[in-house]
């Protein structure tokens, strides 16, 4: 089986730095919001 991990730093090595930084601060938005409505 695949390693999604893997897969997921594979496409982001593809992307344009800016793009990953844009996903990299929506990816840290994401889990604030869900660790502050899942004490």
């Amino acid at each position: 089986a695949a390693d999604p991990s893997r897969n997921a730093s594979i496409i982001l090595k593809k992307l344009p730095a800016s793009a990953h930084m844009g996903l990299r601060r929506h990816a840290s938005g994401l889990a604030e919001e869900f660790n502050g409505s899942h004490p």
